[in-house]
């Protein structure tokens, strides 16, 4: 079964939020919180967009809950305006291998005039 079956179907345990309701009217980088992974063999990432402008994600990796010699993984993730996604390992191949901590940073290069985003980790212990 893939991740979106599973995580429809609700088979995973607890979703950490990286952005929540961010109403982001810049165009500088925002960084999100930090999601702590040991022991969630399972994830995918939730973008709830409805911000006018597109912009873009990129996940991050790093050994504790800092973003000093944070690791980038994966592509840039372009989020067209007003689009809603899940992301799983088969978008982003490092979310089926163990992670320590990850973190979001997001950019866009118009500012974006309405709308806010949240972007949630759905993390798996099974």
């Amino acid at each position: 079964m893939d991740r979106v079956a599973e995580l429809v179907r609700g088979k995973f345990d607890t979703d950490v939020t990286l952005f929540s309701t961010l109403e982001v009217r810049t165009t500088a980088t925002q960084t999100s919180s930090f999601v702590d992974l040991r022991g969630y063999p399972g994830k995918a990432v939730k973008v709830n967009n409805s911000l006018d402008t597109t912009g873009t994600l990129r996940l991050f990796v790093n050994h504790d809950n800092t973003t000093v010699e944070g690791v980038a993984v994966g592509s840039n993730i372009t989020l067209t305006a007003s689009t809603n996604l899940y992301l799983t390992d088969a978008d982003v191949p490092v979310l089926g291998k163990p992670l320590p901590w990850l973190y979001a940073e997001l950019s866009h290069t118009a500012a974006p005039t309405t709308g806010s985003i949240t972007v949630r980790v759905i993390r798996s212990g099974s």
